[in-house]
């Protein structure tokens, strides 16, 4: 039998489970306005009838309810449209970055300006030059070149800089994101704890579930997220495959120092950066706002700063290989560097060979592509010729032939005369001609302290190997691991020490490894480079060897003006001279023969050095002794001791193998040459043509060390950029010496024609409707189809598209974003209106319940009170 006061349980029951609606209903009007609060709704249920089944059960039907509990109370919340925001957040983060990127961009380059733009910069410079093909005499016509010519450089120095500071202002937020990421994610990490503990004693922690979901929305807007709850009711959160928070542990979003790091298109050392395992994470597997600034900075802006570089440059090519071939308004004062030598009346314009050569009392200072200016003395005739030099023989010279149209124009006030005779006697003076000194612009070594380079690096030059490592070589390969993969010896051969400047070595040996080595070349601080350290480093990535420095003649006095005594710098490519060869057949390694790759016998010369190799089967001329059947290895090594015998002028000149290019190469301190069309009889004190000749071999054309066997080839300067290219447009100036003496400018196509032969000026003038450049979209630059006006234009354009672009995909991605918030609200936001009429059918409940306990209080009043008074006097 149920007890008497059954019916009072049963709504303290009610009375309490509606005292928690009303209260949950209250947290939930309160917090209508709180950012990330999700509705929250108290889950009723009945209790256990009475009674159970079993000995007590009442007799009659049917079991009495015995009211109501609160079994939970939950937050409202879809996780499809948590993720669908969150997915969307990170779009938009990242979209509005490239967005407000671009449009800063767009602000860059001031297009469409009538006068302030690059356009209405280029417009004026052309105009001053048509300008001055009118007037070439004209010093104030010449001065307004000059005034154009700076404003031309001023808005190149502008752009420049402004995307500069863009991406400074880019690295500078991805740290700031960095550092709120991690805050993040240590918040989340602590909410784990203490939900883990709430649930484990039963509890459901709604409101730090919601902080929680807020923190991972906002989360979001910085990276793209997964999250999977874990067994202790905490997160995991991911980026991409990355961990970032596990329960109470995070691993962090770390920045540091970056060396070469691969976000950097244009290389600059020392720029802060996140490390490169997170940078890898971020652009492989990433959306947000962090994602967007890594694109931003390291594709966006470079991409335009590689293409505004390109039409700086091409500015500068055009317009200097137009001036340096004209001529100003005087001729200029060159000191002689020597005198003809003997042989009065040498005749070196004629019909018949030899045509093109003379000889001079000295050669020094003197190289291959340098331009001669030969004058006769008055009384010999007083003729003057300019010629280009193209082969260096002893004391003898030969230039480009010259037939029989004078290239120099006669100096009035020395009474020069055309070359009429084409002949030079002994004792012309011999003038070098720097065409360098005749550019109109010219690029400062390195950019000005005012201008900023790559978010300000540390280190404003560098150097790249251009000899590709292989893969075998480690910071722990050894000087001998790379004799043995070159062939030539670094150590023995040329000495042990590498001299950096006047007061820095290095010393190594065979056995030092590349760690130590690149230890003692940083450890070093050389005049040349402020007294700073060097650095340089292994770049495993891309198999090379970075070295820089502060200053460019930090790099460039390495070794000395000679170059360096040991050929560890030459190896690796960072200096000298060299002459690459041709690729070889697969397979060949320095082990293979000279036979077997089809060298025949005979004479070649290298740096003037007459080597030959014999048939085994034939004796060899007195004093050689290489074999045609040695290896690459003993071939090359027996070769760099000839080359660098003591006393030798060839010393500093070495044969090497490229395993990587698999070629042959010849690197060089110094200019040196390789022929095959001259083999003399090395006996006796005036060498002599074997007679019968001697063939030559076919050694040099078989490795490509020589392109034309009927002439020299001459080495060139290995093309190593000291300076970053992408500084061109700070480094950008006019030509010095043009702004001290603006009678410099070159106006007139020959000397001939000083100062009224315009050729020179309308030639530059009309660049301005001349194909240079070609489409952005083709990157075709062998027939260019486009002026620079078009180019730039088109570069204008695809700024703009892509602007345009942003900003439509970011208004697409808002729709979307608008549709699931919307959703979001439905389902979690708090509607006054509806918790009013929920607390009104909770009040209800509550007042019943209360009226209830008091009829029932009644009832019992009656029961205990009124009841047996019956038959009562």
């Amino acid at each position: 039998m149920r007890s008497t006061f059954f019916g009072i349980e049963t709504m303290r029951r009610a009375i309490l489970s509606q005292r928690r609606v009303m209260d949950t209903i209250g947290h939930n009007i309160a917090n209508a306005a709180t950012p990330g609060y999700s509705r929250q709704r108290v889950n009723l249920a009945t209790t256990s009838p009475y009674a159970y089944p079993g000995l007590n059960s009442l007799f009659g039907p049917g079991q009495i309810g015995t009211g109501v509990i609160v079994e939970s109370i939950e937050r409202i919340r879809d996780q499809f449209v948590d993720k669908q925001i969150r997915v969307g957040t990170a779009q938009q983060g990242e979209l509005e970055i490239e967005k407000n990127t671009l449009r800063q961009v767009e602000n860059v380059f001031l297009e469409p300006s009538s006068t302030e733009g690059l356009n209405g910069a280029l417009s004026k410079f052309f105009e001053a030059w048509q300008e001055l093909s009118k007037r070439p005499d004209n010093i104030a016509v010449r001065n307004n070149v000059i005034n154009t010519g700076q404003g031309l450089v001023n808005v190149i120095h502008n752009i420049d800089q402004t995307l500069r500071s863009i991406r400074e202002d880019l690295n500078g937020q991805l740290r700031e994101d960095v550092t709120e990421i991690n805050r993040l994610a240590d918040e989340i990490a602590r909410l784990n704890v203490d939900i883990s503990r709430i649930f484990t004693h039963g509890d459901v922690p709604n409101d730090l579930m919601d902080k929680r979901d807020l923190l991972l929305d906002e989360l979001s807007k910085y990276v793209d997220i997964s999250v999977e709850e874990t067994e202790v009711r905490g997160l995991h959160v991911r980026i991409g495959s990355r961990t970032l928070v596990q329960d109470d542990n995070v691993f962090s979003v770390t920045d540091e120092m970056a060396w070469d790091h691969p976000s950097q298109i244009t290389q600059t050392p020392y720029f802060r950066d996140v490390s490169q395992s997170d940078f890898y994470m971020l652009a492989n597997f990433s959306r947000g706002e962090l994602k967007g600034i890594v694109d931003s900075r390291d594709v966006i802006i470079p991409e335009v700063q590689a293409k505004f570089t390109e039409l700086v440059r091409s500015i500068a090519d055009e317009v200097n290989n137009l001036h340096v071939k004209g001529f100003g308004m005087k001729e200029a004062d060159l000191t002689p560097i020597t005198t003809v030598l003997t042989g009065a009346g040498q005749q070196i314009v004629s019909a018949a060979p030899p045509n093109n050569r003379v000889r001079l009392a000295d050669t020094n200072g003197i190289s291959v592509g340098d331009v001669l200016r030969i004058e006769d003395s008055a009384a010999a005739g007083a003729e003057a010729v300019t010629v280009t030099v193209t082969a260096i023989s002893g004391d003898e010279i030969t230039f480009e032939p010259l037939g029989f149209d004078p290239l120099q124009k006669p100096d009035e006030s020395a009474g020069y005369a055309a070359l009429t005779n084409y002949t030079i006697a002994e004792g012309a003076v011999v003038r070098k001609i720097d065409p360098m000194k005749y550019l109109f612009f010219e690029m400062e070594t390195i950019a000005p302290p005012q201008f900023a380079s790559d978010a300000k690096p540390s280190y404003f030059s560098r150097m790249t190997s251009s000899v590709l490592l292989p893969d075998e070589i480690t910071l722990n390969s050894t000087i001998a691991d790379l004799e043995n993969l070159y062939g030539v010896d670094i150590t023995t051969l040329a000495g042990t020490t590498l001299q950096l400047d006047d007061y820095a070595t290095v010393t190594f040996d065979d056995n030092t490894t590349l760690q130590r080595v690149f230890s003692l070349i940083n450890a070093a601080r050389i005049g040349a480079n402020d007294g700073e350290a060097l650095q340089i480093k292994l770049d495993e990535h891309n198999r090379r060897v970075i070295l820089s420095g502060v200053t460019r003649e930090a790099l460039d006095q390495l070794g000395g003006a000679g170059g360096s005594v040991n050929s560890l710098f030459r190896v690796l490519g960072f200096e000298g001279h060299g002459i690459d060869g041709v690729s070889l057949p697969v397979g060949t390694t320095l082990d293979s023969t000279l036979a077997s790759l089809g060298v025949g016998t005979g004479f070649f010369m290298i740096d003037n050095v007459e080597l030959y190799i014999n048939d085994p089967a034939s004796p060899p001329p007195t004093g050689f002794s290489i074999s045609v059947n040695q290896t690459l290895r003993n071939f090359i090594s027996q070769v760099n001791t000839i080359l660098n015998a003591a006393g030798s002028t060839s010393a500093g000149t070495q044969l090497m193998f490229d395993p990587a290019s698999n070629r042959l190469k010849i690197v060089s301190s110094h200019q040196f040459s390789t022929r095959t069309d001259i083999y003399t009889d090395p006996a006796g004190a005036n060498p002599q043509p074997f007679n019968p000749p001697l063939g030559s071999s076919n050694f040099l054309s078989v490795f490509g060390l020589q392109r034309y066997a009927d002439r020299a080839q001459d080495s060139t300067a290995q093309n190593i950029a000291s300076v970053t290219s992408s500084d061109a447009g700070s480094r950008l100036r006019i030509n010095a010496d043009l702004i001290a003496d603006v009678a410099k400018i070159a106006a007139s196509g020959t000397y001939f024609g000083i100062p009224g032969d315009n050729a020179a000026a309308v030639a530059i003038a009309e660049l301005k409707n001349v194909n240079v450049l070609s489409d952005i979209a083709s990157g075709n630059t062998a027939n260019p189809t486009e002026t620079l006006d078009e180019f730039y234009n088109n570069l204008i354009a695809k700024a703009g598209t892509d602007s345009q672009r942003a900003v439509v995909d970011s208004e697409v991605v808002e729709r979307f974003l608008e549709f699931y918030e919307e959703r979001r609200q439905e389902i979690s936001g708090v509607s006054i209106d509806e918790e009013l009429t929920r607390m009104i059918e909770s009040q209800r409940a509550f007042q019943a319940a209360s009226r209830m306990i008091n009829t029932i209080d009644e009832m019992l009043d009656r029961v205990i009170n009124r009841m047996g008074l019956a038959g009562r006097a």
